[in-house]
C-alpha cells in the first residue's frame, strides 16, 4: 500500500511544475559552475564529476562530443576532474567572489582545451533533461507507487538531490495511509537536512503535504509526533 488522497497533477500541469520546482533549486546554467558540494556541474543540475561520470558523457555527446573522440573528451575530463581546483571551490563555497574567479578559471580552460566555448545550447539542456527526468520519474513512481501529483514532484526533487532512498520508500509502503504520508514527510523534511539543503528540503515537505487532499485532519497526533522524533534525533 501506500499514500492516498494525492494532490493529483494532469501530465502537462506535471511536466511543467517539476520542470519550474527542479530549477528552483538546481538553476540552468549553460557554463560549467562549481555547486555547492564542490562538483562541476552544468544545465540543470548536471553533475560531471568524477573518473567515471555517465551524465558528463551524455552531456558530451549532446555537445556533440561523441564517444569516439577518446583525446577530446579526455582532455576536457581531465580539466574538469582537477583536484586542486575542486578543492578551492569547496573552500569557496560560502565566497561567491572567490568561487566566481574558479569558475571562470575552469572554463577558461575548457575552452582552450576544446577550441571554442565549452556550453550547452537551451535545446541540449532541454533534451537531457527530459531524459533524466523520465527516468527519475518511471525509476521513483515504480518504487513509490505515486503517480502524477504534487507529492511526487517532490519525491522526484529529492531524488534529484540524492536523498530519496529506501526509508522515505519504506515509509510510503506502511499499512495505515495516515502513518505512510507523515513517516514520509518526516524522511523528506527532517531525514537529510544538511547545509544548504535545509530550503529545498522545507520545500518538497511542503509540497508533499502532511496532509493529503481532502484527508481527514482530525487525526493531528501524528504532527507532534514527528516534531518530537524530530527533536529527540538533536539530542
Amino acid at each position: 500500500m501506500t499514500i492516498s488522497n494525492l494532490q493529483t497533477l494532469t501530465k502537462p500541469q506535471f511536466d511543467a511544475q517539476l520542470r519550474a520546482f527542479i530549477e528552483q533549486f538546481e538553476g540552468n546554467k549553460p557554463l560549467p559552475y562549481y555547486d555547492t558540494t564542490g562538483n562541476p556541474t552544468i544545465g540543470i543540475g548536471f553533475n560531471i564529476y568524477g573518473d567515471k561520470s555517465p551524465m558528463r558523457d551524455q552531456v558530451f555527446t549532446q555537445m556533440g562530443i561523441l564517444d569516439t573522440d577518446v583525446d577530446m573528451r579526455k582532455k576536457l575530463s581531465d580539466v574538469i576532474n582537477d583536484p586542486g581546483r575542486r578543492t578551492r571551490a569547496l573552500a569557496a563555497a560560502n565566497n561567491q567572489t572567490e568561487l566566481n574567479k574558479i569558475n571562470a578559471e575552469m572554463q577558461a580552460e575548457l575552452d582552450a582545451a576544446y577550441g571554442q566555448s565549452f556550453s550547452m545550447t537551451p535545446d541540449q539542456i532541454n533534451t537531457l533533461f527530459d531524459a533524466e527526468v523520465a527516468s527519475r520519474v518511471s525509476s521513483v513512481n515504480t518504487s513509490s507507487g505515486v503517480d502524477y501529483s504534487n507529492e511526487l514532484i517532490a519525491l522526484i526533487s529529492a531524488k534529484f538531490n540524492g536523498v530519496y532512498g529506501q526509508g522515505t520508500i519504506d515509509a510510503l509502503h506502511l499499512s495505515d495511509p495516515y502513518e505512510a504520508r507523515a513517516e514520509a514527510w518526516y524522511q523528506i523534511r527532517y531525514a537529510h537536512v544538511a547545509g544548504q539543503n535545509e530550503k529545498r528540503r522545507y520545500a518538497e515537505a511542503a509540497l508533499f503535504g502532511l496532509y493529503g487532499q481532502g484527508q481527514d485532519k482530525g487525526n493531528r497526533g501524528r504532527s507532534p509526533i514527528m516534531q518530537f522524533r524530530y527533536e529527540v534525533s538533536l539530542i
